[in-house]
């Protein structure tokens, strides 16, 4: 596969067509593919183009970025801060829902656009941590990191980390991980986040206003600060995919119909040795106990490890697990009784998060 790779596009469509059309990459050509390492929106003004090329391309890696959360944060509590208006955040809300849905207050009323409200969470759930090929790991700006005997050391296992450890690694700046030596052996780290241009603070050879493409063994950095720029780096390179396998898992029908009306976006299971099995970029066939023939294939966009169901339920919304706040208590006892007490203090707890093939 010949993979694209680019970052922090940040709603400007029209530097992005031009730097994938000099780059080569070709949408219709089955062994091309790109990859998105994140902050596809805010700041540029054609933030709806983006969204609509990246919705409709058939060959597609999405990464999360640190403005995809800051967007669904504003969608969901629907209200824009200073902060948001610095991140651009507020551009993004406009180009959608329309430059009248902000009031003075920083109220959001997104009711005559609701389509898009959907469509946006839609894209954002469909988008992964990281996603790693035969020699690569893409992701928005590093691995998960955690302190060990005084010194930060990656997450000793970047494929279960919980997930406010990832939230967390969206905003890492690349040059001092990789100053630290906090890399994977054999594994080229493809990120962006902060722009380029920093690789001067670690590399003599590079100057303070070179917004080039940053590559060194271990490491590509890709953010050109596009805003000020107005170019996008793209990193191109061969590389194999891992095959992806498919697992059958039943649900009542309750939460079969929560995921089927992407209401529920998060699955839970023990961490047995058969859930084990299960990687990133996998697919899930969901079937519902009380009607076997019903059922729906969704793509595995993320993994978390906990020690139990209680620490698993503070790290994620509760409408995410299929609760609601009122109810959110049970879902340890709940989860106690279908796999008991021993057993989940044996293997743990995993979080699954998924998104409907696209």
């Amino acid at each position: 596969m010949k993979i694209f790779a680019v970052s922090d596009i940040h709603g400007h469509y029209t530097e992005l067509m031009h730097a994938l059309d000099c780059a080569g990459f070709d949408s219709t050509n089955t062994d091309h593919m790109l990859i998105c390492c994140g902050d596809c929106f805010d700041r540029g003004n054609e933030n709806r183009a983006v969204l609509e090329y990246l919705s409709a391309l058939p060959r597609k890696i999405l990464i999360r970025g640190n403005h995809e959360d800051i967007l669904e944060r504003v969608l969901e509590r629907r209200y824009i801060d200073d902060t948001d208006v610095y991140n651009g955040t507020d551009i993004t809300i406009s180009e959608f829902f329309g430059e009248s849905c902000i009031d003075r207050h920083g109220r959001i009323d997104l009711s005559e656009s609701l389509c898009y409200l959907e469509r946006l969470k839609s894209f954002i759930g469909s988008m992964y941590d990281f996603f790693e090929t035969e020699h690569h790991i893409f992701t928005h700006a590093w691995l998960p990191i955690v302190e060990k005997d005084g010194k930060d050391i990656l997450y000793p296992d970047k494929y279960h980390a919980p997930n406010f450890r990832w939230q967390e690694a969206r905003y890492t700046e690349w040059f001092t991980a990789y100053e630290q030596g906090l890399t994977v052996e054999n594994k080229t780290i493809v990120c962006g986040h902060r722009a380029s241009y920093n690789a001067y603070r670690i590399d003599p050879s590079r100057v303070k206003e070179d917004f080039s493409m940053y590559c060194a063994p271990g490491i590509v950095a890709l953010d050109s600060a596009t805003i000020r720029t107005k170019n996008i780096n793209v990193y191109v390179t061969n590389d194999s995919l891992h095959e992806s396998r498919t697992h059958s898992m039943t649900l009542t029908k309750k939460f079969f119909d929560k995921i089927k009306d992407s209401k529920k976006t998060v699955e839970m299971r023990l961490l047995d040795e058969k859930r084990s099995r299960i990687s990133i970029g996998d697919t899930v066939n969901f079937s519902c106990v009380q009607d076997p023939e019903d059922f729906f294939t969704v793509r595995v966009t993320g993994l978390y490890k906990y020690t139990g169901f209680s620490q698993l339920a503070l790290d994620f919304k509760p409408a995410e697990l299929g609760y609601s706040l009122s109810q959110i208590e049970d879902l340890p006892y709940d989860m106690e009784l279908i796999y008991g007490e021993s057993k989940i203090k044996e293997y743990g707890a995993l979080a699954i998060r998924i998104s409907h093939l696209l």
